[in-house]
């Protein structure tokens, strides 16, 4: 049972990205750096700078200068639903191929 949801709009999938209570906890727990930067999901997945795929995974970058790195939000597409199973910091992007960059 989903107790807590939050949708956003996502450009890239011309649909909503859902971010659950459970995913949240998830991501505040196993990923204490993101925590002060959970207000910016929406932001990266309205205006990212690079998209990869990794089979049915999409992440999403967005790099952030004032913190030197990139928040990346990993986007699981199911069945026609998309979620957010976590976000994290990292200072260089892996795995996957790119599926779009921006400028590109």
């Amino acid at each position: 049972m989903v107790v807590w949801l939050k949708q956003f709009y996502c450009n890239f999938l011309n649909g909503r990205v859902e971010l659950t209570e459970e995913r949240l906890f998830h991501i505040q727990q196993r990923h204490p750096d993101v925590k002060p930067f959970v207000s910016k999901i929406p932001v990266v997945l309205t205006e990212p700078n690079l998209i990869r795929q990794k089979n049915d995974i999409l992440l999403f970058s967005l790099h952030f200068n004032e913190i030197k790195k990139h928040i990346v939000v990993v986007v699981k597409t199911d069945y026609g639903r998309n979620f957010i199973l976590t976000s994290y910091l990292t200072s260089k992007i892996r795995g996957g191929e790119t599926l779009w960059s921006k400028g590109n």
